[in-house]
């Protein structure tokens, strides 16, 4: 069974701050052999908000991809 990605927990930015943001997560390949994913921002006007977030921490929802690391800010 595989294992599910690595969660690095970080502050939002100054810049997330000022619009608002509330959640952000960027999935990451550490060995460097795959590009980084998009930044996923979410704010309290993000229609459902809360699965939205829910979704982005489960680990088993993105088995298969090509990152091992989940950067997340709140």
């Amino acid at each position: 069974m595989k294992r599910g990605l690595r969660k690095k927990y970080l502050p939002l930015t100054a810049d997330q701050k000022r619009r608002g943001v509330i959640f952000s997560s960027q999935f990451k390949d550490t060995s460097g052999r795959n590009e980084s994913g998009s930044i996923k921002e979410v704010t309290k006007n993000t229609p459902n908000w809360e699965q939205y977030i829910y979704n982005l921490k489960d680990d088993s929802f993105f088995l298969g991809s090509p990152w091992n690391l989940n950067e997340i800010r709140q």
